[in-house]
């Protein structure tokens, strides 16, 4: 991963070591940053690292260790939510079997015993879309810390969806069997939407883990 980097101006009486401890690097550190490629130029105007000038142009990395570190603690988190997120996913199937079932017995099943399971599968699409959302911003503090701004998510789009269809699945069952088993039908089809929009948005934040960490070793 190439590092970012932004321009310093520096000021009269610096040294580089101040430069690079007011900016958040190790002070040891400074050597580092002054023999990186992208501070060529700079080394080439000033062979000497003691005789810097005011105004000169100094590259440093946009990210800090503790930037750095703060990024791959969002990451981390993120990933739980989506650990989490796939525990409720696998309970949501388990709802619309169930409630396939009923609707199968239809004729056989008490009204109680259908409102019950609509209650949970709205109960489920309420807290797939909690965690959700709990991701979704996890995820864009990770892109805002790494100066990409604040990221959408899809997949917190496709679970408001997907609680849509469970509110409306209690007025579809209300009209009989043939609609109820629609209304199932669109449900599934919301359910694989957002279970393929999560899987999207989770491999992107495994692969941003495995780059952050390798430039957590050696942010320079």
């Amino acid at each position: 991963m190439a590092v970012e980097t932004v321009e310093y101006r520096v000021r009269r009486g610096e040294s580089l070591q101040d430069i690079v401890q007011a900016n958040g690097f190790p002070r040891r550190d400074w050597r580092r940053i002054y023999d990186a490629s992208y501070n060529r130029a700079f080394r080439s105007l000033r062979p000497n690292p003691d005789s810097i000038q005011p105004g000169d142009r100094l590259m440093l990395p946009r990210l800090n260790p503790a930037q750095i570190a703060e990024i791959v603690l969002g990451i981390q988190i993120a990933e739980r939510r989506f650990s989490r997120i796939n525990d409720e996913i696998r309970n949501f199937e388990r709802e619309i079997a169930q409630m396939e079932r009923t609707i199968g017995e239809f004729r056989d099943t008490s009204e109680r015993q259908v409102q019950q399971r609509i209650t949970a599968i709205r109960r489920r699409a309420d807290t797939l879309l909690d965690i959700s959302a709990d991701a979704a911003n996890e995820c864009s503090d990770a892109y805002t810390c790494m100066g990409a701004g604040a990221a959408s998510t899809r997949f917190e789009t496709r679970a408001r969806r997907l609680r849509t269809e469970a509110n409306n699945l209690q007025r579809n069952v209300s009209r009989g069997e043939r609609d109820a088993i629609q209304a199932l039908r669109a449900l599934n089809s919301r359910l694989t939407e957002f279970t393929r929009a999560q899987a999207r948005s989770a491999r992107s934040i495994g692969q941003l883990r495995s780059v952050y960490r390798r430039y957590a070793q050696n942010p320079y």
